[in-house]
């Protein structure tokens, strides 16, 4: 999960590096967005869990 870009600037500019067209641009942006958000809303959740399981104990 450490590889994952920090700036939205960034993703955006290594997403869109090979679409010629802006409507596609805008799409695959948006959809790699997405992916960066679900990505660390999974780690945060992996995290929180591990957390919780330790309090248990």
């Amino acid at each position: 999960m450490n590889n994952l870009p920090k700036n939205i600037d960034e993703l955006a500019v290594a997403a869109t590096a090979e679409v010629d067209d802006e409507p596609t641009r805008l799409t695959v942006t948006r959809l790699a967005v997405a992916a960066l958000i679900g990505a660390h809303a999974r780690n945060a959740a992996g995290v929180h869990g591990r957390a919780m399981d330790r309090m248990e104990r």
